[in-house]
């Protein structure tokens, strides 16, 4: 159910980013920046209303403190929230500089702005297989494949002055990103518990949403630095290939690999 719903989400770049690449070519920056801001207003409003917020009636009564004190008992479940930690610097760095940084090594903003808006799209390519990559590797497994596949689409970027280069990005870094979001839904319920689920999903994204804020003004101040925009990309591929290390498997994924064993 994770993996179906997050797929509406890829579409949402594949228009938005393109969009306002051209209203930036036919107003400036603080009209498209307008006319984003009063789309994303209007669709949180009707969510808002049409969301169904009838309580539960199943009995069931979230433990979400007693369940968290409890999954932080177990190793990897911190590891799980040092990875999503580091992973929120990198992906909030590159997808803030997806298209400064093509810009800047040579892109005009239109060719940039495509790449930007396909790496939206390609994220169907990590959420469509999503159910093989977790049998054939477990959700830790495919967890880890899907930061490496960002670190590599953000190495990319960093030096993503021709059309080959941008592509590339798009496709790995579209693929790790789509992937991740199912993930972590499913490393939380398998951490965290099912009872538990969306408050854990909760505090899991404040982890990530947190460094994901921190990122890109950290970029920024980097990139005032050195005077490089590539050298803040770069690092985030190396913050992720440290998030796919920490990364361990979960204990449903341990007890499978026994039973297949077994």
């Amino acid at each position: 159910a994770i993996a179906v719903l997050t797929i509406w989400g890829a579409f949402a770049s594949a228009i938005f980013i393109p969009l306002t690449a051209w209203l930036v070519t036919l107003f400036d920056w603080r009209m498209a920046l307008r006319v984003i801001t009063l789309c994303a207003a209007l669709v949180l409003l009707v969510g808002a209303i049409t969301v169904d917020t009838r309580p539960r009636r199943d009995g069931h009564r979230p433990r979400f403190l007693v369940d968290l004190g409890e999954a932080l008992r177990d190793g990897s479940v911190k590891s799980f929230l040092v990875s999503q930690g580091l992973a929120g610097l990198a992906v909030g760095t590159v997808l803030v500089y997806q298209v400064p940084a093509m810009t800047s090594a040579g892109l005009v903003i239109g060719a940039a702005s495509f790449w930007a808006g396909f790496r939206g799209f390609a994220q169907l390519g990590g959420r469509l297989p999503l159910m093989w990559l977790v049998r054939r590797w477990g959700v830790g497994g495919s967890l880890r494949i899907s930061y490496f596949a960002i670190a590599i689409g953000a190495f990319a970027l960093a030096f993503a002055g021709n059309q080959a280069l941008a592509a590339v990005y798009a496709i790995a870094a579209g693929f790790g990103i789509g992937a991740v979001s199912p993930l972590v839904g499913m490393y939380s319920s398998a951490s965290f518990g099912e009872s538990s689920l969306g408050a854990a999903m909760g505090f899991v994204s404040l982890v990530f949403l947190i460094t994901n804020a921190i990122g890109p003004v950290a970029a920024a101040w980097v990139a005032d630095l050195t005077g490089s925009r590539s050298i803040p990309v770069a690092a985030s591929a190396v913050i992720l290939v440290a998030a796919a290390v920490v990364v361990r498997p979960t204990r449903r994924d341990l007890s499978s690999a026994v039973s297949e064993s077994g």
